[in-house]
């Protein structure tokens, strides 16, 4: 017991050690410029799983109105470390910027679809599976859609991309950036009353700013370049504080049960949720019709199909 107690990592220790390591990756790519993209790829591979590994490890040890909550925010950092796994040879060992829709771009485009559904899914004795896996079909073909309008090229096809000039993507992911932030901050302050929630959702609106702020930074001023430099190191910073937070959680069973009623918020978000996506739906097909009319009609047609089960499911 003693030893036990003696090797213990203590959280003041464990944020020294985060906050070393991510000020070594900053170090070294100034003093290395030509290692620059291995080195960042590695650490931002090893952040990224760091934090999809923790998440799913809290999702096994926490209250079960947010285990879903923690399993879809493990799978979109393993979603962000699956696409840079993919990407890191083009960049590192050819030195190369695809001319074509490669499989990693869309991943890393989509890895944010989990992390909103977390912040609208209902707490976990309201969320009914079938609406969910209804939700989840809905939010991966608004990600194809979104992809197709953005990059000019279908998910998983060899089609040459054609993506929207690079200042205005930029915008469109700082007005990403900035949508999510305010979700995830409406979901915390005025959505949820038991402490377990809220401590996720305080962990995942920490988690989003942190993104937000630190790619806007990077995208503006690294990565339009294809620069790398010790900026690379503002990356790690968002996966360091959400994995941290996972480790730390306090255990499901220092929680009181203090279930309330619902607020107005959460039954809001719920009757909302699969209209928007619905309508997201539409209008991203119409503007992907342009170009692939019969993609286009296949999702729109899908989109019905999934509305009128979730309607019939609702009056059975």
């Amino acid at each position: 017991m003693e030893s036990t107690k003696r090797f213990r990592i203590t959280p003041s220790a464990l944020l020294g050690i985060s906050a070393g390591m991510i000020l070594a990756h900053a170090l070294l790519n100034t003093l290395f410029p030509g290692a620059g993209f291995t080195i960042s790829y590695l650490l931002w591979s090893f952040w990224s799983l760091a934090a999809a590994v923790a998440c799913a490890w809290r999702a096994l040890h926490c209250q079960v109105s947010v285990r879903t909550h923690w399993w879809l925010a493990a799978v979109s950092l393993f979603l962000i470390f699956f696409a840079e796994a993919i990407g890191a040879p083009a960049e590192i060992f050819f030195k190369a910027v695809p001319t074509f829709a490669q499989i990693g771009d869309f991943v890393f485009f989509s890895s944010f679809v989990p992390i909103l559904l977390a912040i609208t899914l209902p707490e976990e004795g309201v969320l009914v599976r079938f609406t969910f896996v209804l939700d989840c079909l809905q939010a991966a073909a608004c990600a194809c859609l979104a992809y197709t309008v953005l990059f000019g090229a279908l998910p998983f096809t060899s089609e040459p991309a054609q993506a929207i000039a690079y200042a205005p993507l930029e915008y469109v992911y700082d007005t990403e950036y900035l949508v999510v932030v305010l979700l995830a901050a409406l979901r915390y302050f005025l959505g949820t009353r038991e402490a377990s929630d809220r401590y996720f959702f305080r962990s995942l609106l920490l988690y989003c700013w942190l993104y937000a702020m630190c790619s806007g930074i990077y995208n503006h001023h690294n990565g339009k370049y294809s620069l790398t430099n010790g900026m690379d190191a503002l990356n790690d910073i968002p996966s360091a504080a959400l994995a941290l937070a996972a480790i730390f959680a306090p255990a499901a069973a220092t929680y009181a049960s203090s279930r309330a009623s619902r607020s107005t918020v959460l039954r809001l978000i719920d009757n909302a949720r699969p209209v928007f996506l619905s309508l997201a739906l539409i209008g991203l097909s119409a503007i992907v019709a342009l170009r692939h009319y019969a993609v286009a009609f296949a999702f729109i047609f899908g989109a019905f199909i999934l509305y009128s089960l979730r309607t019939s499911m609702l009056h059975s």
